[in-house]
């Protein structure tokens, strides 16, 4: 049976850990350098069950994030935004924080002093951010994050990377049940 990402690893634990990569002794936001060395830093600490975790719950974040108003305001923001632009400003837009990210969805105007804290050498726009739980677990538990993402057999309920319907069997469960016929 599947179980829930926030079961292994809950929502309140995953903005706790962006929370503290945003720790600094002014009011702006770290760099966006400084805040993956302390990101990397934190999922370090947690086990592999807990990273794939923590990567199901930023996929989710990012789904809910799929708004015209937030790709507007990116947009304008940025002065254009691709589709993968609005992805790297989504990532940004979950790096920032628990209330700034619920703040954004009930309202894009809220995003407005946000910008401001920004480091002069940084954009709203952070590809990285999406795949530092795979390095972790490739460069510092040397394992591959597919093989230990299927391990942990996490119902995917809204993640960008389950196109399956409701009840259809992946690849690797069609051939397990073909063989043992």
């Amino acid at each position: 049976m599947r179980t829930q990402p926030t079961d292994t690893l809950t929502e309140d634990k995953f903005w706790q850990i962006i929370e503290t990569s945003l720790k600094t002794n002014n009011n702006l936001y770290p760099t966006l350098d400084e805040q993956q060395e302390v990101l990397v830093s934190e999922l370090k600490n947690l086990s592999i069950k807990e990273i794939v975790a923590y990567e199901c719950i930023f996929g989710d974040l990012e789904n809910k994030a799929y708004r015209q108003d937030l790709w507007a305001v990116a947009y304008i923001v940025m002065g254009g935004c691709s589709d993968d632009g609005f992805m790297d400003f989504r990532n940004w837009l979950i790096t920032r924080g628990r209330d700034v990210f619920y703040k954004a969805l009930e309202n894009v105007d809220s995003l407005c002093l946000e910008f401001n804290k920004i480091q002069e050498e940084d954009i709203p726009s952070w590809e990285e951010a999406s795949y530092l739980p795979i390095h972790v677990i490739e460069e510092e538990f040397k394992k591959d994050f597919d093989e230990e993402a299927t391990k942990c057999n996490f119902e995917y309920s809204s993640h960008k990377w389950d196109l399956r319907q409701k009840g259809e069997k992946s690849v690797s469960e069609k051939k397990l049940t073909e063989s043992e016929k």
